[in-house]
């Protein structure tokens, strides 16, 4: 949080200014409804709801994909004790072009950066409200022949990606880096900007009973829809490399496109034994998963996608869950001295499984850090702490003055 901003100073500031105003979140619907980012989705708009007039916008190509995302949004309201959030589906852009067209100076219209056409449009064609972009990525940056971005769309964004962010009146970074990327693209002076860095909805995260197996084995837990840029591989490859006598097992829970080439690697290094793939797994049976697993694999590839500063969720869930875990790159909310966290080198190296052992060994002197973990995600990475940096600026977008900054909130 801004320094010297308290939550309650916060709120009795914004409260006049935003009178009359609505937050609404204008979100393209697409792949699995029970996605990382769908979900974050919901569990931002549920904590917006509690501060201001709050409404969730959805495009999307079909009533199923709707309807299937409705599910989920019930399941994680109902969970948390709280009320659905408004949520109204818009199949067609003159729907999107009506609704966007009926919002007033005083709204707030949140986009995900890059829209797809069917918000493009409206937004640059009649687009009263106070827009904010949010930005997770540079997709401009992402290599290898497994980027999820192919060269048309990548040639699409280089070219009308900052006439887009130029009319915004905001942007909101998930990283310095990524904020600094898109500000040098957009040159414009009196963009109002700011990075917040990922956040989780704690009372949705259980924390783990944990019940080690053996005590010469270390069982590894990597959790997601699984892409290149997880890295993976660097641990599958550490294991294969390892010559000492523990055994270290890899358990992989998800689906996603790097599966079939991690089964492959897998079955090239004679690993069978040592690493199994569980594919999507949740509910009681993840619970069971995490229980009896010592360490968790966070991204360990986030150079794949051009970047070296990131904010993985699943870090975030793992933090709050109790568990320790491994990560490369840089991760604003858990710097050097957060000891339950293993910060690898950057690159495709593979991971030494000493270093990993070491690590586990370390922790398990400490009992409590379970506990010391989940106060931590509770104190700092819960969306109820985050949004609060958002109020702030939504104040200050709404009165017009000016903030340059690029400052992490946590």
């Amino acid at each position: 949080m801004p320094e010297g901003l308290s939550s309650k100073r916060i709120l009795m500031q914004s409260m006049g200014v935003f009178s009359g105003s609505k937050f609404i979140y204008l979100h393209n619907l697409r792949g699995d409804a029970d996605s990382g980012v769908n979900k974050k989705i919901i569990y931002q708009v549920s904590s917006m709801s509690k501060r201001m007039p709050t409404e969730l916008a959805i495009t999307c190509e079909s009533e199923k994909y709707y309807d299937d995302f409705i599910k989920v949004a019930e399941r994680i309201t109902i969970a948390r004790a709280q009320a659905l959030p408004d949520i109204k589906p818009y199949y067609s852009m003159k729907e999107v072009y009506r609704f966007i067209s009926s919002l007033t100076p005083k709204d707030i219209l949140y986009v995900r950066y890059p829209p797809i056409p069917k918000i493009t449009v409206p937004i640059l064609l009649n687009n009263r409200a106070q827009t904010i972009f949010e930005l997770n990525g540079i997709p401009s940056k992402e290599t290898g022949e497994r980027a999820p971005i192919n060269p048309f769309w990548r040639a699409m964004e280089e070219l009308i990606g900052p006439l887009i962010l130029s009319r915004g009146d905001g942007i909101v970074g998930v990283t310095d880096e990524i904020s600094r990327h898109y500000l040098a693209r957009i040159r414009r002076d009196d963009i109002k900007n700011i990075s917040i860095s990922n956040g989780i909805a704690c009372a949705d995260i259980p924390l783990r009973n944990y019940s080690p197996i053996l005590e010469r084995q270390i069982h590894l837990i990597g959790v997601g829809f699984v892409s290149n840029w997880h890295g993976f591989d660097r641990i599958i490859k550490g294991i294969s490399d390892y010559k000492g006598d523990r055994k270290y097992i890899f358990h992989i829970i998800g689906d996603g496109p790097e599966i079939a080439v991690l089964k492959r690697l897998v079955n090239n290094l004679e690993l069978e034994n040592n690493v199994i793939f569980h594919g999507f797994q949740a509910g009681e049976t993840l619970n069971k998963l995490y229980s009896v697993c010592d360490v968790a694999v966070s991204t360990l590839a986030i150079h794949r996608k051009g970047l070296t500063n990131h904010c993985s969720l699943k870090s975030r869930e793992y933090c709050a869950r109790g568990i320790p875990f491994i990560y490369a790159g840089n991760d604003p909310d858990f710097i050097n001295d957060f000891e339950f966290a293993l910060q690898a080198p950057m690159g495709d190296e593979p991971i030494q499984m000493e270093i990993v052992g070491k690590f586990y060994d370390r922790l398990m002197t400490r009992s409590s850090y379970p506990i010391q973990m989940r106060n931590y995600a509770e104190s700092n990475l819960d969306w109820d702490v985050k949004w609060l940096g958002m109020l702030s600026f939504i104040d200050n977008i709404l009165k017009d003055t000016p903030i340059i900054t690029t400052e992490i909130v946590r």
